[in-house]
């Protein structure tokens, strides 16, 4: 199978914390896995990703009677907050859909078909009737959508704003209404239907602001501020076992993101003579970075033997920093007090996932060295970690301490 390659505008894995994964994870095993697995290997969990959304294609009514529709921009739909709103997969009947703003307005109402019927008005020109059918589901990479940490309001004065469900928009005709780069301030959005109500407007600084009620609940005051991107490698990877005359056999991808005060491994950037290990219950590795983007090294899978263990880069896919482990950190050069320090954010998967913001094995080991700094550190039960770290340009070793956020 050939890779599909995953960039800052293709399309990525998906992968949502509030809702069942399944089958996205089929959707998009082949836009992250490589060639096929040699024997005994499996597939590494696709990453965190956001969102699948509805393409429609479009028609405006404008003219004679005889010919008065007219085929139009496609419309790209993804709403998804506790419940999906609309997405590839889901057009609930009755759903109904407003938006107005500097780049257009629109009132659609979803049919039981993948319709939808209503009314828009582009920038400059005048209104028209307005309708759909559901024509693709297509996968969206994180920096595409515009995706929101959001909270929701009720209860004490003095505690009045609680975390709630992420929440996922993307709203694209011939003009973007809303996704990660635009969501022009005053622009208004409302939804109502079956899986949810809400009245929104963001402001100057993507955030927005209103109301909301999901179902079978009374009305809340609803907020979202944006949600960062961050880029992770993945690598095209090989096992060496078995016959001199095969030795290399295709294994699952390795996905790696490391970044703290310097990015140490991430989509764009791979430094020449950096080494990497790891090592606890879901597996070990130790390899070296070359030129080209190539690893070279060993490694150890849950219950088999070591293999040597090589690989190169093939994408760079987005996904939410948040999906992977972000530590709040600190440094101490005794007998000096803690001093806090830049997030530390990681992210490593091959067969297993060795650490992201669900999956951190207590007494795992990590450590790293190259021209972006060195470090090793071993990871507790209770998801923090402590060890040592040394930065460019400082040659102190320090003591080092992190706890998940």
């Amino acid at each position: 199978m050939t890779k599909t390659a995953i960039g800052r505008s293709a399309a990525g894995a998906v992968h949502r914390r509030s809702r069942a994964t399944a089958l996205l994870a089929a959707s998009f095993a082949g836009c992250l896995l490589g060639a096929g697995l040699g024997a005994g290997a499996a597939h590494a969990a696709p990453l965190p990703g956001c969102g699948m959304a509805a393409v429609f294609d479009t028609e405006i009514h404008w003219g004679s009677s005889s010919n008065p529709w007219h085929g139009d921009a496609d419309l790209h739909l993804l709403l998804d907050n506790r419940k999906t709103i609309i997405d590839g997969e889901t057009v609930p009947a009755g759903t109904r859909l407003t938006w107005a703003g500097p780049d257009g307005n629109a009132d659609i109402t979803f049919g039981a078909d993948g319709t939808f019927t209503g009314s828009a008005r582009f920038p400059g020109e005048g209104g028209v009737g307005y309708r759909g059918t559901l024509a693709a589901s297509t996968p969206v990479a994180c920096d595409e959508p515009a995706t929101y940490a959001a909270e929701i309001h009720w209860g004490s004065s003095s505690n009045p704003w609680h975390g709630d469900a992420e929440t996922t928009i993307m709203v694209k005709n011939r003009r973007t209404i809303v996704d990660a780069e635009s969501a022009s301030a005053g622009t208004q959005l409302t939804w109502t239907g079956p899986n949810g109500n809400a009245d929104i407007t963001f402001g100057e600084n993507g955030m927005f602001t209103g109301s909301a009620r999901f179902p079978g609940e009374g009305g809340v005051g609803y907020r979202g501020s944006r949600k960062a991107v961050c880029d992770v490698a993945v690598f095209d990877t090989e096992i060496h076992w078995g016959s001199s005359s095969n030795p290399w056999h295709g294994d699952a991808d390795l996905h790696l993101l490391l970044d703290n005060r310097k990015t140490i491994i991430d989509g764009e950037t791979v430094p020449v003579g950096t080494r990497l290990t790891w090592a606890g219950p879901n597996g070990n590795a130790d390899i070296t970075f070359g030129e080209n983007g190539m690893f070279t090294g060993s490694a150890r899978f849950p219950g088999e033997g070591g293999v040597g263990y090589r690989g190169t880069l093939a994408a760079s896919t987005p996904m939410i920093c948040d999906d992977a482990a972000v530590f709040a950190t600190e440094y101490r050069l005794s007998p000096l007090p803690w001093t806090a320090d830049t997030d530390l954010t990681a992210m490593i998967s091959n067969r297993r996932v060795i650490v992201d913001d669900r999956t951190i094995p207590a007494d795992t080991t990590l450590a790293w060295t190259g021209p972006q700094g060195d470090a090793n550190i071993t990871f507790r039960a209770d998801r923090d970690f402590a060890g040592t770290v040394e930065y460019p340009g400082t040659p102190i070793e320090l003591r080092y301490r992190g706890t998940a956020r």
